[in-house]
């Protein structure tokens, strides 16, 4: 028993293009969207550094006028 194959199995060239636009589109929504992100997490470690050092900065004089009285 021989089966004849007469229909090809794959992708279209269209079905590939479409899928490479649908691709592109989305990468061009995401990746602004992720620059957005990293950018404002940078600007909330900046913040929290900022914080910590005014604090040590405090506690570094608080202990020096204890230490001088």
């Amino acid at each position: 028993m021989k089966m004849k194959m007469n229909k090809f199995e794959g992708f279209t060239l269209v079905e590939l293009i479409i899928v490479m636009v649908l691709l592109g589109i989305l990468a061009a929504v995401a990746v602004p969207k992720m620059g957005n992100t990293i950018s404002s997490s940078e600007e909330a470690t900046e913040d929290a550094v900022i914080a910590a050092l005014q604090a040590a900065v405090e506690m570094y004089a608080m202990d020096k006028v204890v230490a001088n009285s």
